[in-house]
């Protein structure tokens, strides 16, 4: 297969973070090649208009094959990762890549970096507040503390593993229960909110662009990807942008990102993880006015046109996952009355595009079928 001479490659799941891009992109007069990692046979996201040739891969490794099967060694296409697996396979490879391909990696340093004791550390190290670190031996049960368990690296676990526990009980069920071995332990922080900082590292951190904060209104489970909205500095408050860039820099991590936040009730911002890849909210960042995979394509392949996008202005603006967070009508978590109401208040969806439709409608008849299907094998288990 030759690509066409489109010059930008998404690498993703069959997932709206995959879609944010090839739509972000799009809007620019930007059609993508994309590389789609799934067992679907007919991914909805490749329905979209602003995709000019797709490929389905099976799995993460075969990424590298295909890439060096569609070089062209005469043009280096620029390619962006919506998922951690992605940004590991290639920043493992950079070598054999880096020749045909503008990349988003760390010269070979992301998937230790990607290890969360490693990154809490560096950050720290770079000013930015972190929650307390602990090993197994000293957990202590008292004063009800309680601690969060997290997969080490993301890449070797799911949101799924991820459990908060305040007893030795709880502790030990975890563990009988989760799938990943390996795991981050710090102190549970009482949040009072929950943001990110999405954004682009051009040149190993020598530019990072942070337009803004994301800010979860609907905390979903197991996911940071709600009901949110952005805005610009001006109206949320944070003072460690430079201590943040800083840390990019440490790393030396090129390409597009997302930083986690907690906002403790105690007042302070308490860093999460770092996201080395494009975010599955980052297409409210494009919403907003700042289209960061467009940045990434400037100035990757030299066009000053990234400069005129960090200068826009921000806007206030409310995203939905609409598939995602109609999940909590279902379950009662809210009332189809308030869903509908924020639905009115929305300015951008994640799945649905007035003008690009066609994802939106196919994406929704495979929820409804594997709804269905689910609701069906659970009877047919119950008879």
């Amino acid at each position: 297969m030759k690509m066409k001479q489109n010059k930008v490659i998404v690498i993703g799941g069959n997932h709206h973070n995959t879609l944010g891009v090839i739509r972000s992109l799009g809007y620019k007069g930007l059609k993508s090649f994309v590389i789609v990692v799934t067992d679907h046979k007919k991914p909805y996201l490749c329905y979209s208009k602003y995709v000019s040739q797709y490929q389905v891969l099976s799995s993460a490794d075969k990424i590298v094959d295909f890439l060096l099967k569609i070089k062209d060694p005469n043009s280096k296409a620029v390619v962006i990762s919506c998922a951690d697996f992605v940004t590991a396979v290639l920043d493992s490879y950079w070598e054999k890549l880096i020749a045909y391909y503008h990349l988003p990696i760390g010269k070979g340093n992301v998937e230790k970096v990607m290890d969360k004791n490693i990154m809490s550390k560096v950050a720290y190290e770079c000013g930015i507040t972190t929650p307390k670190n602990y090993t197994l031996d000293e957990l202590m049960f008292t004063d009800n503390r309680k601690y969060i368990l997290k997969p080490l690296k993301s890449i070797e676990g799911s949101k799924a593993d991820i459990a908060i526990v305040k007893n030795k009980t709880e502790l030990d069920h975890f563990f009988l229960t989760v799938h990943c071995h390996k795991f981050q332990i710090q102190k549970f922080v009482e949040k009072e909110l929950e943001f990110q900082l999405i954004g682009c590292s051009l040149n190993g951190g020598e530019i990072v662009v942070i337009p803004g904060a994301s800010i979860i209104l609907r905390q979903p489970e197991n996911t940071n990807t709600g009901f949110l909205k952005y805005v610009g500095f001006d109206e949320f408050k944070y003072d460690g942008i430079d201590a943040c860039k800083k840390f990019i820099q440490t790393i030396g991590y090129s390409g597009l990102f997302s930083l986690e936040f907690l906002r403790g009730k105690d007042g302070k911002d308490y860093f999460m993880e770092m996201n080395m890849r494009n975010d599955g909210n980052s297409i409210c960042v494009t919403a907003a006015g700042v289209n960061l995979p467009y940045i990434w394509y400037c100035y990757c392949i030299g066009k000053d046109d990234w400069k005129n996008e960090t200068a826009n202005l921000i806007r206030k603006t409310i995203v939905m996952p609409e598939f995602d967070d109609f999940i909590n009508v279902l379950k009662r978590k809210i009332t189809l009355l308030q869903w509908i109401k924020d639905i009115r208040k929305t300015d951008h969806f994640m799945e649905y595009d007035k003008t690009d439709t066609k994802p939106f409608y196919i994406g929704l008849c495979q929820q409804i079928s594997g709804y269905c299907k689910l609701v069906l094998k659970k009877i047919h288990i119950i008879k």
